[in-house]
């Protein structure tokens, strides 16, 4: 159901457009922007269209993030970057999925593998990517650095962030960016110069109605009234950054605001109410990025201290050890980051194993699913099913002709995973009548129409088909094949008139096998043809129905299609 805020987007707008009006949207309105960003997912097919949707794959991540949802956001970047292989044939993750899974790495405190990702990241920007893209990079690595200690290399990445939107005039990035160089300030002693920057972010923010951000500089500013002594006006202004970060849903944000307040409170000499702030922040799902969750152990482990609860302070404080060991244990500083760093880089490895298990775990199933759906399409048009075991067959062996007449960007495992999948290559025939398929004598144009509907919708059969699970090369090949074989190499083919190397290879090659079969095989309509028929025809067609280079690989192995069929 469609609800009055939820109005339906026009199919005729230009991709590019929707993506950067669900950019624009996700401050007063994050709702609509996401929904906006899942339709660009979902419509993106040609090339032409793959930057908006990972613009869009993009939004939906950081929205994650925001969310503090860390893993999902993992997932979700993961996932992106194995569909993006799948429909445009990107083997590379583009920048904007390294900085998402860098970011995500930050905040659960796997700083080595975050400023990895993140470094990767800013290699892979390019001139022509949007100067938002851009400075979000920049600006994370900053980030990454700063926490690392690399206080000079931080100030320059985010000095370089902000001049990118500084010359967009994109004003809610350049806000963002001043915040962040504002805590350089203040953690370089730089307090006064640090809190007049907040405050001017703060009237700026207010003037362009972006009120996070605002409240991310009140969190600021309150930081700066600790040092001078005025807790009550910064648990004041932390009340009122708490309020906005609660109103918007910044679970991150809000997670770092409690920890400022629990800290606040205890600095005030109010234990108790530090102690539950504590607790409390703990429970939230931000607690589990480590700059926020070691604070909090600490001002829980000092509350308990203070209130006399020995024994209890004693596990808060192991557990802060255990948090944040650079920081409360008195060890070789550099020891210790050494250590650290080995660390995160096995954690960051284990989080990835566990993301990719479920997949794992069904890619071993793949011939199972592989079986299901090819015996589901058999049984429509293939009683016995030996058409689409012999296509397999003639599929692996005009792969492998062609793999030693030196075809280029062919290999042998990719010729098994098109032999695999060559048993799926009529499965869009589930969505054909009964009727039109099995009709004795000619079709009509309209019947013959929805038989030239099968590769499509055998492609959306397979979008729905769990292939993240089965894997990236298994889904590439078996699109290539279902999609591709009745396209022709002079262009008259269907579903799409694609010609000569416009047509994935795995079409092209699944294209003869399944001509070969065809006219080899009885059918309610026709009888069937000898081995030379079938053979003369298919060499006839070089260069017209067929790539020359796959009908010379047949023509050196057509024995073995005859042995095949026989035996089958």
């Amino acid at each position: 159901m469609i609800t009055d805020n939820e109005l339906p987007i026009d199919p005729s707008v230009n991709l590019s457009s929707l993506v950067e009006t669900a950019s624009l949207l996700m401050e007063k309105n994050p709702e609509e922007g996401l929904r906006i960003a899942r339709e660009v997912v979902d419509r993106a097919r040609t090339a032409t269209e793959a930057a908006a949707a990972i613009e869009a794959w993009r939004l939906l991540g950081f929205a994650k993030i925001a969310q503090a949802d860390y893993e999902g956001a993992l997932e979700l970047f993961l996932e992106a970057s194995e569909i993006l292989v799948i429909r445009f044939g990107m083997e590379q993750k583009p920048s904007a999925f390294l900085n998402g899974m860098g970011s995500a790495y930050h905040h659960l405190g796997l700083y080595a593998t975050a400023a990895s990702y993140l470094q990767e990241a800013k290699r892979a920007l390019s001139p022509d990517m949007g100067p938002r893209s851009r400075a979000s990079t920049l600006n994370n690595l900053g980030l990454v650095y700063f926490i690392l200690g690399e206080r000079k290399a931080a100030e320059e990445e985010l000095r370089a962030a902000l001049e990118e939107c500084q010359s967009a005039g994109l004003a809610d990035c350049v806000l963002t960016i001043r915040a962040n160089l504002a805590s350089v300030l203040m953690e370089n002693g730089y307090q006064a110069e640090a809190k007049t920057e907040y405050e001017a972010i703060v009237a700026a923010a207010r003037e362009y109605g972006t009120q996070v951000i605002r409240a991310a500089a009140l969190e600021g500013i309150a930081s700066c009234l600790v040092l001078e002594e005025r807790l009550d006006e910064a648990l004041t202004l932390n009340d009122e950054a708490l309020r906005i970060f609660r109103q918007h849903g910044a679970e991150r944000d809000l997670a770092s605001t409690l920890v400022q307040r629990a800290e606040l409170l205890f600095k005030a000499g109010r234990y108790d109410e530090a102690l539950e702030a504590a607790k409390v922040s703990l429970a939230s799902p931000a607690a589990k990025a480590a700059q926020l969750r070691a604070p909090l152990l600490k001002v829980k482990a000092q509350a308990l201290e203070a209130l006399g609860l020995w024994e209890r302070a004693c596990v808060a404080w192991r557990k802060f050890v255990e948090a944040d060991p650079k920081e409360a244990l008195s060890k070789s500083h550099s020891e210790l980051l050494d250590r650290s760093l080995d660390e995160q880089r096995m954690a960051a490895a284990t989080l990835e194993t566990q993301l990719r298990r479920k997949a794992e775990d069904i890619a071993r199933a793949q011939e199972a699913i592989i079986e299901v759906l090819a015996g589901a399409a058999e049984a429509k048009d293939d009683v016995t099913g030996e058409h689409v075991w012999r296509s397999a067959r003639y599929v692996g062996i005009l792969s492998m002709a062609l793999i030693e007449a030196g075809k280029a960007g062919l290999d042998q495992a990719k010729a098994e995973l098109y032999a695999s999948t060559a048993r799926l290559h009529d499965i869009g025939k589930l969505g054909v009548p009964d009727a039109i398929l099995q009709k004795p004598g000619a079709l009509s144009p309209e019947e013959w129409e929805a038989i030239k509907e099968h590769p499509l919708i055998g492609e959306r059969i397979l979008e729905r088909a769990s292939w993240r699970d089965v894997g990236a090369e298994y889904a590439t090949a078996a699109f290539e094949i279902v999609g591709a074989h009745h396209e022709r190499w002079d262009g008259s083919g269907y579903p799409r008139g694609l010609s000569g190397k416009a047509i994935p290879l795995g079409g092209r090659i699944m294209s003869v096998a399944d001509v070969y079969d065809a006219m080899r095989s009885k059918r309610p309509y026709k009888e069937a043809l000898s081995h030379e028929e079938t053979m003369a025809f298919i060499l006839e067609q070089s260069g017209r129905q067929f790539d020359p280079e796959v009908c010379a690989a047949f023509e050196h192995c057509a024995a073995d299609f005859e042995r095949i069929f026989s035996a089958y």
